[in-house]
């Protein structure tokens, strides 16, 4: 029986040892996906939640970080509705830290920006937005007309 005891600690020293290599991996997609689907069901709060904690544990996770600028964006949009402008503009601001490329957002901010009297940097806004790549989606995302199309209204409202 003596004999048993040292291999059984050994094994189970291996194990400890491995295990933190490949759970973490296993948790964070875990996490992730989780986040993906709380997002998908509209629970915005709780994925914004989920997606910070998988990149706290995983910086540079491109797809975690594209979506919870999405959620952002889907938060601002509530906050908009809801009637929080300025927590509208800072939510958009972050998603467009994780995604500065993403021109809908861009176009999105400088509506807000408009509306809340920022004309300046609301065209900036516009100009980042049309600078960006043309992006054709069918359900007719904003991609650089929409953008130009906003921009000259703001710099005609001057």
């Amino acid at each position: 029986m003596k004999r048993n005891v040292p291999t059984a600690l050994f094994l189970v020293a291996g194990i400890i040892v491995t295990c933190p290599r490949t759970l973490p991996a296993k948790g964070i997609e875990e996490q992730y996906k989780h986040a993906s689907e709380l997002l998908w069901a509209g629970e915005l709060k709780q994925a914004q939640s989920g997606f910070e904690a998988v990149l706290q544990r995983k910086p540079n996770y491109r797809s975690a970080k594209v979506l919870l600028g999405l959620t952002l964006a889907r938060l601002s949009a509530q906050s908009e509705e809801n009637g929080d402008r300025p927590g509208a503009i800072s939510q958009l601001r972050a998603a467009l830290r994780l995604d500065p490329e993403e021109a809908y957002w861009h176009t999105a901010l400088a509506k807000l920006l408009h509306a809340e009297g920022n004309t300046q940097e609301a065209a900036e806004e516009c100009a980042q937005a049309g600078s960006r790549p043309r992006i054709r989606t069918s359900r007719g995302g904003a991609g650089s007309g929409q953008a130009r199309r906003s921009r000259k209204t703001i710099q005609s409202r001057r």
